[in-house]
């Protein structure tokens, strides 16, 4: 009798166990959906984030102690071009423009030696897939195969974070922090600490979306601040402009 009620004790903490794990399950998954649905709330909402179709963003970069000019513009589904022109003292301006059409990666860099298109692979080619994707790595990750769980909270540049990890299958993983109160990027890193890091800082409401005017970048090839003057939703693009010339 005594073996016979330690086997039903046995069962029982087993049966609350394996209750325990059920319910943690979507307990998790809701905690995602939630961290979601905050930063949705930070582009203005799914229904008003929904109708931007495209973004054009000026402003300088300041990388090596050379400053640029820039112009983003990134268009639905997964398009982008950056134009840079660096201005030196006693030389002509030089342009430097980096795009993805939506299947190949491109750029014109007369600082390589070439003025002809050269088409991008290996990591240049994946920053470029990055940065056309215009929802960001966690609006829409489950459509595009992704998994997100969330790491736990955490303190970035003075403010509450949530940190969720992106797995992105075979491309590298993100680590994504959001404001903890307005959902607002805060900072992302690719490939762990030997990465790339960037933070967002100066959130400014633009059309009701809160929009980062100052980027410090740190990667592997060295330090970059953005800081950004205009932003423009919903401008004209056609496929030209993003396509290999």
């Amino acid at each position: 009798m005594p073996r016979l009620e330690v086997m039903k004790g046995r069962l029982t903490m087993a049966a609350m166990g394996l209750s325990i794990l059920v319910l943690a399950a979507p307990a998790a998954a809701q905690d995602v959906d939630d961290a979601v649905a905050l930063h949705l709330k930070a582009r203005g909402g799914a229904e008003k984030w929904a109708s931007i179709q495209s973004q054009r963003t000026t402003g300088t970069i300041n990388a090596g102690g050379i400053e640029l000019g820039m112009t983003l513009i990134v268009a639905r589904p997964n398009m982008m071009r950056q134009d840079l022109v660096i201005e030196m003292p006693g030389q002509d301006p030089v342009s430097i423009h980096t795009a993805f059409d939506g299947t190949r990666a491109w750029a014109i860099n007369p600082m390589s030696g070439s003025v002809e298109p050269q088409e991008l692979s290996g990591p240049e080619a994946q920053s470029a897939r990055d940065q056309a994707d215009f929802d960001g790595p966690l609006i829409g990750y489950r459509e595009k195969g992704h998994t997100v769980t969330l790491v736990g909270r955490e303190t970035v540049a003075g403010r509450p974070a949530l940190h969720l990890r992106i797995d992105r299958g075979s491309d590298p993983a993100i680590d994504y922090f959001i404001d903890a109160e307005s959902g607002a990027e805060l900072r992302l890193q690719v490939g762990g600490a030997s990465g790339t890091r960037v933070d967002f800082s100066d959130h400014r409401t633009i059309d009701g979306i809160l929009v980062p005017h100052r980027i410090s970048v740190l990667a592997p090839t060295g330090p970059a601040d953005i800081v950004v003057s205009s932003v423009e939703f919903n401008v004209e693009t056609t496929p030209e402009t993003f396509r290999l010339p």
